[in-house]
């Protein structure tokens, strides 16, 4: 479980965020059910934040949520505004809603 909760997850964690954000995407439009985009990112910074307040508490930081939080959502604002200037990627107002609501929900969450 420790490997789990290691500064190595977190980047790495926060790379593969990275690099589906960015990649071109050459899904179908219409998802399986509705809003499954959003659920999507919600699981996704869910898990980051998850992670990393999991990996703060192990190494017995301070204001373990609050920096979590604004890691996880931090980074999901920053792409997508990087989203916002990509010609084959959309910028969505509902995944930063999305991608905090996650990442809040991902701070609740403690393992260790």
């Amino acid at each position: 479980m420790s490997f789990i909760f290691s500064w190595f997850t977190v980047f790495s964690y926060s790379l593969l965020i990275v690099v589906l954000s960015v990649l071109p995407v050459k899904a179908p439009k219409k998802l399986v059910f509705p809003y499954s985009d959003n659920i999507i990112h919600g699981l996704m910074y869910l898990l980051l934040s998850l992670v990393i307040v999991n990996t703060l508490q192990k190494y017995n930081f301070k204001r373990v949520k609050f920096f979590s939080f604004s890691y996880a959502f931090g980074l999901g604002f920053m792409l997508e505004l990087v989203q916002f200037f990509l010609p084959y990627r959309d910028f969505q107002a509902s995944d930063i809603i999305s991608n905090a609501l996650g990442a809040f929900f991902g701070c609740l969450i403690q393992v260790v």
